[in-house]
């Protein structure tokens, strides 16, 4: 048995605009990479935050708390996936 995915798609004012229909095993693929690329999203405020300091240059306590994060966002991710 196949199972899909159906996105219908809506503008601000709720009124649908378009629709897809995706594979699951697709569908959560996608789902789960949009999830791994706040990761990005974090290392970028934190960047910006410490002046463009590299990782290695970053205060214990701010990679503790990334890291904690990080472990977070990667459980979700492969949560999705599976």
């Amino acid at each position: 048995m196949d199972l899909n995915v159906h996105i219908t798609y809506r503008n601000s004012k709720r009124q649908p605009i378009g629709d897809e229909l995706f594979p699951l095993d697709d569908y959560t693929a996608m789902v789960g990479n949009d999830v791994l690329r706040l990761l990005t999203d974090f290392e970028d405020i934190i960047y910006t935050a410490l002046d463009g300091s590299q990782k290695e240059d970053w205060p214990d306590e701010v990679w503790t708390k990334y890291a904690r994060v990080k472990h977070k966002v990667l459980d979700i991710a492969g949560a999705i996936r599976r």
